[in-house]
């Protein structure tokens, strides 16, 4: 019985240690993003082109559509990217009547 307490608490534990490991399969692009229902996860790759507001920005991905980015002061982790740093965006698809934008839940840089 202590054998199994142990072979189940280490599982428990070992997966809450586990880092995010993204699947490329889900990556989208801005247009399949658009199509997807409300507050859909996506995960896109592209570049920040450009700052709107304080914690909004253009982001562009590699068909060269824009998109509306919003990105929360603690979603940078310290993260300095340039037009020219190829990012990994995830968030969700967020929609208001005819335009859309994304809101990061992470954003990574892509060497």
């Amino acid at each position: 019985m202590k054998k199994l307490f142990v072979i189940v608490l280490c599982a428990f534990s070992c997966s809450a240690f586990a880092g995010f490991n993204p699947d490329n399969s889900n990556l989208k692009t801005i247009e399949q993003a658009e199509a997807l229902p409300n507050h859909s996860t996506v995960m896109l790759e592209g570049y920040i082109v450009s700052q709107a507001k304080k914690k909004e920005f253009y982001f562009k991905d590699m068909q060269n559509k824009l998109i509306r980015l919003k990105i929360e002061d603690h979603i940078w982790h310290g993260l300095d990217v340039s037009p020219n740093t190829k990012v990994r965006i995830q968030g969700k698809i967020d929609k208001y009547l005819l335009k859309s934008h994304i809101e990061a839940y992470q954003i990574d840089k892509i060497n």
